[in-house]
């Protein structure tokens, strides 16, 4: 993959993501979960919120081991995801989550086979970064990244306009340890599903 830009400052994340805005999986009331429709939807496709406490759940989870590194799809819409191994409480909170948005993706209309956000058989989940597609076909990534080595943390945007996972991996490494920022959104295509949308990392190499 040919960089485009790669930027590197001062990080300013604690003014962009005030850390009250993520909750930890220990801090989540399972009883207080449930899930509503969306104001909009994608296509055909019925979106639903996961609430918490009357708020959008976010959750905020420490070093969680990378299991597989980073898998593009370029498709349509581009998508890199790569998988870390779960907590049982963070698996406890997410298969209750998915309890939820199933019961409700189901009675706003929708009929496509569920997956289920936490694979069972590894104890494993999927977290997929956000990318958009900018004028001339340049993807830019906009998950925002700190890198910590041994301590010192960089703030890093990375603008590519050509696909190669060379290049990725060299950020994510199998044994290599995130803390991870994210939020929920529900995907409905040959299969439906809670998508885990990362909006901040911390990355220790």
């Amino acid at each position: 993959m040919k960089l485009d830009e790669v930027y590197l400052q001062e990080s300013i994340f604690p003014f962009i993501f005030p850390q009250d805005s993520w909750i930890s999986p220990n801090e989540v009331t399972i009883p207080s979960i449930y899930a509503i429709p969306a104001s909009f939807y994608d296509g055909n496709n019925p979106k639903i919120r996961v609430m918490h406490d009357d708020i959008d759940l976010k959750l905020h989870c420490i070093r969680l081991n990378v299991r597989f590194g980073i898998r593009i799809f370029n498709d349509v819409n581009p998508r890199f995801t790569f998988v870390v191994d779960a907590s049982f409480r963070l698996c406890e909170v997410l298969d209750k989550c998915d309890v939820h948005v199933k019961k409700r993706y189901a009675e706003c209309g929708g009929d496509s086979k569920w997956k289920p956000v936490v694979n069972r058989d590894y104890q494993n989940i999927c977290l997929q970064l956000k990318a958009r597609v900018l004028d001339d076909d340049i993807v830019e990534w906009e998950t925002k990244i700190e890198i910590d080595h041994n301590g010192i943390y960089t703030n890093q945007r990375v603008e590519y306009s050509n696909f190669d996972s060379k290049e990725l991996e060299r950020l994510f490494i199998p044994g290599m340890y995130v803390d991870a920022f994210f939020s929920f959104d529900t995907f409905d295509t040959k299969k439906a599903g809670i998508n885990l949308v990362v909006d901040k990392l911390i990355i220790y190499h």
